[in-house]
């Protein structure tokens, strides 16, 4: 998640640490140490049609198109931590308990303090914001820092745009959440690259292909 112009309630308010989008302006990590994330990760028929989305806004917008392999919706960020507390995270997330559910990308909005486009849905479930709460709290029980921000669900699919995009309701896109997983962001020379360290299935089965 940004650490971006954010409404002070919505349908996940809930004062708790947020997650800034992984990656923006990092300066290179050291060997021992790691930057890292939880999020929500879509399968290749819906990330391809996320971004083509993010590419009709750039069109009307400007400003970057977030790579197809980076689109993501982030649940909860811890930052940079040294590389010997990874395992518990992984405790922290094989600890969640969610059954598969379902929500809908229906609306385009900008953030325009740090000009972002981003995807989000007019109704996120109660599975959605009850996952993220209770990474964050258990995360908090184990020791993490995070900073306290309502949680606002949302895929950034733009950075740096110029304008408003010229529409702010979209056809719906259909999220079907079968898993999470534990992401490490890697700066590079071209930019972050993201390396899924961990992933997390649903009790009610493993997640599809």
């Amino acid at each position: 998640m940004d650490q971006a112009e954010q409404p002070d309630d919505g349908p996940c308010a809930n004062k708790r640490p947020s997650a800034p989008e992984s990656g923006a302006g990092s300066p290179r990590r050291r060997p021992d140490r790691a930057r890292l994330f939880f999020a929500l990760w879509p399968r290749p028929a819906l990330a391809r049609r996320l971004h083509e989305l993010a590419r009709a806004a750039q069109a009307v917008s400007g400003g970057r198109v977030m790579r197809r392999d980076t689109l993501h919706q982030t649940l909860a960020f811890i930052g940079d931590i040294p590389r010997e507390r990874i395992s518990q995270l992984i405790a922290v997330g094989r600890t969640q308990r969610f059954t598969t559910f379902g929500f809908e990308l229906d609306l385009l909005r900008r953030w325009g303090r740090n000009r972002i486009v981003w995807a989000g849905s007019s109704t996120p479930p109660p599975a959605l914001c009850a996952l993220a709460l209770t990474l964050v709290r258990q995360l908090s029980d184990a020791g993490f820092v995070l900073e306290e921000r309502d949680f606002v669900p949302h895929v950034t699919l733009v950075r740096n745009s110029e304008r408003e995009p010229a529409f702010d309701t979209i056809e719906p896109l259909v999220w079907m959440v079968e898993d999470f997983v534990l992401v490490e962001s890697i700066r590079t020379g071209k930019g972050a690259n993201y390396r899924i360290v961990e992933r997390f299935a649903a009790v009610n089965g493993p997640a599809g292909p």
